[in-house]
């Protein structure tokens, strides 16, 4: 409650009770009832903004900014567009924290599980240097460029995720609902069961008579691996796998590479000196292969080396990017050079992508076609001996 007497109720980012306390009274805010948020409900429910999302607060914020708007004003105008709760809540804290006379960066500080780390230092950078909306129409280019990439992927698999599932709900409904009775007609009919009909039969009765026990180990195992790999061990396993996963692994490393260079060129761009800019750009990566390089890198650096010459050392970039980099050394657009990359690289993985799709949609045929076969080949060869068996 407010001193008006209003009711308010919120979200506080932040693990200390007392500091919240304290927070709320400097404030202006009684308490009278605080809850923890389940962790729980956090795991199952993502709350944190989606690409499109970032895009959007970003590009709408540059524009109110550079119109004349005031920053609590502007975050305000940002709370109506988005519809998620805890995301309004978190907008509505931070513009109180605006008001009460908070910067941008501790405010939204406090909200590190819905705003990316990236984000928030980004607006550290633009409200020290002054050049908050130029940094955040940045910001904006940057996790636009991260949903075309995640579009265009989402769209080359819809029709293979369709068939796939189509596919295996045909499947499902022959070992669950048409096996089951043909096995029955089988043994009533007392006759001689083929060897290869008999395992595929002895699956089939398996899985109907232990369905619910094996729905709840898969549902379980999925629960586990979900939480697994919201861990920071279990991402690190994940992102792992899937760097050492051919062909895919191919694609997320050219992610992870447009991603690096983007970053690097807005930070530098933004007057941050480079080694500043490497430390910071590693926010934005996932995989601790790709983040042992750039250690590697700040530290030839830091030896004396030239930009160049340490990018080619950690054997992460090819021969063409080291010549561009070495090219905007010489002539001072390392900034510009950067976001040329970070494009080229992008193109790549789009280019990539189409690629790749044009070979899984006839594997994931061929494995279903396979998986079907099988079932009518069980199916149809006791058929002909029972047949064979009443023609005699």
């Amino acid at each position: 409650m407010n001193l008006k007497g209003e009711k308010i109720k919120g979200i506080y980012g932040g693990d200390n009770i007392d500091k919240l306390k304290y927070d709320l009274r400097h404030k202006g805010f009684y308490i009278f009832y605080i809850k923890r948020k389940n962790r729980f409900k956090r795991f199952l429910i993502n709350n944190r903004l989606s690409n499109k999302d970032l895009y959007i607060f970003c590009d709408e914020l540059s524009i109110l900014l550079e119109s004349g708007v005031n920053l609590p004003q502007s975050i305000g105008l940002l709370g109506e567009y988005f519809k998620n709760t805890m995301v309004k809540n978190s907008l509505v804290s931070i513009n109180q924290g605006l008001f009460s006379g908070e910067t941008l960066y501790s405010s939204i500080n406090r909200y590190r599980f819905i705003y990316p780390t990236f984000l928030i230092e980004m607006i550290r950078i633009g409200e020290d240097s002054g050049e908050l909306p130029k940094i955040l129409k940045k910001l904006s280019y940057y996790y636009r460029g991260e949903e075309d990439i995640n579009s265009e992927l989402m769209k080359a698999l819809s029709y293979p995720i369709m068939v796939f599932f189509v596919a295996l709900s045909v499947i499902i409904f022959l070992v669950f609902n048409i096996l089951p009775n043909f096995i029955q007609l089988l043994v009533s009919f007392e006759s001689e069961i083929p060897k290869y009909s008999k395992i595929i039969f002895s699956v089939v009765n398996y899985l109907n008579n232990n369905i619910y026990f094996i729905s709840l180990i898969l549902i379980s195992l999925t629960l586990f691996l979900l939480y697994y790999f919201k861990t920071h061990r279990g991402s690190q396993r994940f992102y792992s796998i899937i760097i050492n996963t051919p062909y895919i692994g191919k694609i997320y490393k050219k992610v992870q590479i447009s991603r690096l260079f983007m970053t690097i060129g807005i930070m530098y761009s933004s007057g941050m000196n480079i080694l500043d800019s490497l430390e910071k750009s590693t926010a934005v990566i996932k995989n601790t292969i790709i983040l042992g390089k750039v250690n590697e890198i700040k530290n030839s650096i830091l030896k004396g080396n030239s930009l160049s010459k340490s990018f080619n050392d950690s054997s992460l970039f090819s021969h063409s990017v080291i010549a561009m980099i070495a090219i905007g050394e010489e002539r001072g657009n390392l900034q510009d050079i950067f976001i040329k990359i970070s494009e080229r690289y992008e193109k790549e993985v789009l280019q990539s992508i189409n690629t790749w799709i044009k070979y899984i949609e006839p594997m994931i045929i061929i494995i279903i076609s396979i998986l079907v076969g099988i079932i009518l080949v069980a199916i149809l060869i006791p058929m002909l001996s029972i047949m064979d068996s009443i023609a005699l």
